[in-house]
Parts: C-alpha cells; structure tokens; sequence
C-alpha cells in the first residue's frame, strides 16, 4: 500500500523533533562534559537531578522518536504502535509543561511554557487522531 501523505509530514516531523532533542538532551547532560562542573550541577543535589532527569528523558525519547521516524516512514505496524504511545507521553509532558508554565527553566518567561506545552499537546493529540483513522491503520496493516 502506498504510504499516506500525512504519515510522511508526521515522520519528517518527528525525526526533526527527535535530532532537536538529542542536541537538546546531550547538552543538558552536559556535553561537553567539562561544562557540567562550571555549572556546579554536583551528583546528588537537587539542582543536578532537575537537569539531569529531564534531560535524560528527552534524550531517550528522541533517540526512541529516531528510530520511530524511519519505521513510519516504512509503514512498521510497530512504529503505528510506538508513534502513538510516545504521542501520548508527550501529551502528558506537555500538559505539565503547561500547568507549571515550562517547570520556570524556560528562561524566556512562564507564557511561552505555557504556550509551547499547550501547543506540543494539541499537537500530539492531532497525531493520535490521524494515526486511528482507518485509511491509515490500514497502511500500517492494523
């Protein structure tokens, strides 16, 4: 079956979004390494595992969203499944992204965590939905 239109603008976009945060998950991580300790973020303060934990994650599910962009791109039924899943995670990410107005680390002020958690959920959701439509369940031989 040919691939939907949609699936392949939802693929581009989720490898765009998945090398965004490795950059973005490597470099709260600390890479490179040295600047960690200009930072001061210690093993074990409360500092260290604000920065450390979310990076962390981000740098696993765009590693995951990597591997997840080319199964869509080749119609993985595995990929429908891990697409949607993430889709959902990352509403939930964004939903406190927005209720916390970006956890105060945006540095750019507590509207534009609001803004970008409201509209990474919206976004998702709109993801989810066209992933169950039929057509394209189909695609992905569900």
């Amino acid at each position: 079956m040919k691939r939907p239109a949609g699936v392949t603008v939802i693929a581009i976009l989720v490898l765009v979004s998945s090398v965004i945060g490795i950059f973005a998950g490597l470099r709260g991580l600390g890479v490179p390494l040295p600047s960690v300790g200009r930072l001061g973020l210690t093993p074990g303060t409360p500092m260290f595992l604000m920065v450390f934990v979310p990076s962390a994650t981000v740098l696993v599910l765009s590693l995951i969203e990597l591997v997840l962009a080319v199964g869509l791109l080749l119609l993985k039924s595995w990929a429908w499944t891990g697409a949607i899943t993430v889709a959902a995670i990352r509403i939930f990410t964004d939903l406190l992204f927005f209720l916390t107005g970006g956890f105060g680390l945006v540095g750019q002020g507590i509207m534009l965590g609001i803004y970008a958690g409201a509209g990474g959920a919206l976004i998702n959701l709109i993801i989810i939905i066209y992933l169950l439509r039929g057509s394209v369940k189909e695609a992905f031989g569900k």
